[in-house]
């Protein structure tokens, strides 16, 4: 690991919070430093390495770092893509100190996880993912701007940012260790995952991928899933490509087999069987009573 490096050869004098871009580099030891630091992915992929775990990073990653945390960012090799371009805050402790107290007030923010640790002043790094309205992205940009043009009133808008952005991190940590879905936008979760079920149901839909897209656990996305809409997953894809199905053998002069494809089902079998199990029928027999 690289030597930790200080605050004073980061900040410049009296200055408490800096936001910068920045590339991470190919190769890259770990480091850690004597700031807080709260790092957004914008472009390209990686991998952060925090201490003895490492996590894959794409856009919309966040990596918050605590005071003397090993951690840095590796990109992907050239062959993979763009390098990742990351959107850095990093600020001392004095400066958390300043709006912590209105951190507090929020009372029902006490009882989360990430707020214990910053309270405690604890060694951790984590990563979030921004949320679907890329609310952290906005808070980051904005945080930023202020700092790299700061004229009459950029202190206090970087200030009720950095509010709203430990918010926001949060909330995000709570809702992806599937703790609480109180303080999340459900219902933009949830119609982001339908829209990509009804956009994608002729593909292969597992269970692995839809919990990657909405960055949940298999398990929670199942738990959560069925709390919301009232039926299993894997129902509802089912229900998703019969109709569409249905559709399509009252309305097309297509093949079984290419319907069953076009759903999303690997074999004219597979494609029959599902048929008959949400409908009673088979597709020939659904086909032919439609033009009766």
């Amino acid at each position: 690991m690289r030597k930790e490096y200080l605050s004073k050869y980061l900040f410049n004098e009296n200055e408490l919070i800096r936001g910068f871009f920045n590339i991470a580099p190919y190769e890259s030891d770990m480091h850690s430093h004597d700031f807080w630091e709260i790092s957004y992915v914008y472009e390209g992929g990686g991998v952060c390495y925090m201490g003895n775990q490492s996590s894959p990073v794409k856009c919309g990653s966040v990596l918050f770092a605590a005071p003397n945390t090993p951690h840095c960012f590796i990109s992907h090799s050239h062959k993979e893509g763009s390098p990742l371009r990351i959107c850095s805050i990093v600020f001392k402790q004095n400066y958390l100190e300043l709006f912590m107290q209105n951190f507090q007030n929020i009372s029902e923010l006490k009882e989360h996880a990430l707020f214990n640790l910053i309270e405690k002043n604890a060694h951790f790094s984590i990563i979030v993912y921004d949320d679907n309205a890329s609310n952290l992205r906005h808070l980051i940009w904005l945080i930023t701007h202020e700092y790299n043009h700061y004229t009459a009133g950029s202190k206090e808008i970087i200030q009720a940012a950095m509010l709203s952005l430990f918010i926001g991190i949060t909330r995000q940590y709570e809702y992806q260790s599937g703790n609480s879905t109180d303080m999340v936008t459900k219902n933009l979760i949830l119609d982001e995952l339908l829209k990509y079920i009804n956009a994608n149901y002729g593909s292969r839909l597992s269970l692995e991928l839809l919990a990657s897209h909405a960055h949940l656990s298999r398990e929670y996305l199942c738990r959560y899933f069925k709390k919301q809409i009232g039926i299993n997953i894997s129902d509802y894809i089912l229900e998703v490509r019969i109709n569409k199905a249905m559709e399509m053998l009252r309305n097309t002069t297509h093949t079984i087999t290419d319907i069953g494809i076009f759903c999303g089902y690997p074999s004219v079998s597979s494609f029959q069987r599902s048929f008959k199990k949400y409908t009673g029928i088979t597709p020939s027999e659904y086909r032919g009573s439609a033009y009766e």
